[in-house]
């Protein structure tokens, strides 16, 4: 469950960065890099004025435009979602975007001092996707290795997953909520998005 953390923070810091700056730096890496950069100071400045609210604000206004939640919900739910109705497509995506934001909100202030270092992220021209590989040093411990997977859609560089040492967020996730479908069906996994989202 810490990884599983890890892997969502971390996957919202490079979701973040506001549309008019990131078409102006469009390369994989620096997407990933100046959104880091900008969301870290931010998030220091609201720990150190004890405001964690403006971080959440922030994060859930922001991450929005810059993740690719459709693709990502599709992925999520496999072969549920052929058979899920609009509403719940559109309910399903919804929660998962609060349960990233809601994580990370909470979560990566404990992180925010740690030092991130880029190891590669030059997409080959004209490809369409790319991996901005990266690695978070930690105080003490083993550092923990992050791919960021971006594709372009609309011209834009958009994160559709983050790989953890080794642990991929879209294919983690997928076993999670195809055993809660399993047992519940797809409003079950629903529900329990939007229960623990209100925690």
């Amino acid at each position: 469950m810490k990884k599983l953390f890890w892997i969502i923070q971390l996957f919202a810091v490079v979701a973040s960065y506001p549309a008019a700056a990131q078409a102006a730096l469009q390369t994989p890496e620096n997407v990933v890099v100046s959104t880091n950069d900008q969301v870290l100071q931010v998030l220091r400045e609201a720990e150190a004025g004890k405001n964690p609210q403006s971080a959440y604000d922030m994060i859930d206004h922001l991450i929005v435009p810059h993740v690719d939640f459709k693709q990502m919900s599709q992925w999520l739910l496999g072969e549920h979602w052929s058979s899920a109705t609009a509403g719940q497509k559109e309910s399903f995506t919804n929660e998962f975007r609060k349960l990233l934001v809601k994580t990370y909100a909470t979560t990566f202030q404990q992180y925010a001092k740690e030092k991130i270092a880029y190891l590669s992220g030059q997409a080959p021209e004209h490809a369409n996707v790319a991996t901005v590989k990266s690695q978070v040093i930690k105080d003490s411990g083993t550092p923990v290795s992050i791919d960021y997977r971006l594709h372009q859609q609309d011209g834009e560089w958009k994160v559709f997953d983050v790989v953890v040492d080794g642990v991929s967020l879209v294919k983690n996730y997928r076993v999670m909520f195809d055993q809660e479908i399993a047992n519940t069906g797809l409003d079950g996994l629903i529900s329990a998005l939007s229960a623990h989202n209100q925690i």
